[in-house]
């Protein structure tokens, strides 16, 4: 039961990463209702800036909503040889690695890590891995830029109970998921990689690996 009030949190606040509004002469934006936030990660030798898109409001949910929202190499001379879904991937093993995770809720989060001691299961605190599925390239100025694809709702959502051992080290549950929501086989079917778009331009829509996979 308690699964089910949870589920049903988190879609009824699913509308806030579902769509999201831009031009053809701007890079997509967090949508309305949630925040940008900025990481530089070292993947595979390459710096990429990745934008996370974040819900924060544990004063009256206890729950976080992460969505990586866009990845871009900065150096373009860097040879990237690991593919956009081990990319992806790699991203999200970092930004749920417990420094990275306890600086995102420091900052996002009113100044304070939130997630309760372990010792104390009466608190609970939630955090959702919202994860795009479809996704396209955006060659801006030459820069390859990865988001998702506009009006592309497909998600896989993964959500986990979070608290902190008695040496203040995270402890992550899986508490509900993976689960797709939206119709991968409708939005965006193919898993082939597009070449590199134009200058200017956007390639057509992929699905990325997540874990959901297969859906």
């Amino acid at each position: 039961v308690m699964k089910n009030k949870i589920k049903i949190l988190f879609l009824s606040i699913f509308m806030l990463f579902a769509f999201f509004s831009l031009s053809k002469s701007q890079l997509p934006q967090c949508p309305d209702g949630t925040s940008p936030y900025f990481k530089v990660f070292q993947i595979n030798g390459c710096d990429y800036e990745v934008q996370i898109c974040v819900t924060c409001d544990p004063s009256t949910t206890n729950v976080a909503l992460l969505s990586v929202f866009g990845f871009t190499k900065l150096n373009l001379l860097c040879n990237q040889t690991w593919t956009p879904n081990q990319i992806k991937d790699e991203i999200w093993n970092q930004i749920l690695e417990d420094s990275n995770l306890k600086a995102l809720l420091d900052e996002m989060c009113d100044g304070d890590d939130p997630t309760p001691p372990c010792d104390h299961p009466s608190q609970v605190y939630y955090v959702n891995r919202y994860d795009y599925i479809c996704w396209e390239k955006w060659n801006r100025n030459g820069r390859i830029s990865y988001y998702p694809c506009f009006d592309a709702n497909v998600f896989c959502t993964t959500i986990y109970k979070v608290c902190r051992d008695s040496q203040g080290f995270l402890v992550k549950t899986l508490h509900y998921g993976p689960e797709t929501i939206g119709d991968v086989e409708t939005i965006c079917p193919s898993d082939i990689v597009p070449p590199d778009p134009p200058l200017n331009e956007e390639s057509d829509c992929w699905n990325l690996k997540t874990l959901c996979w297969p859906y």
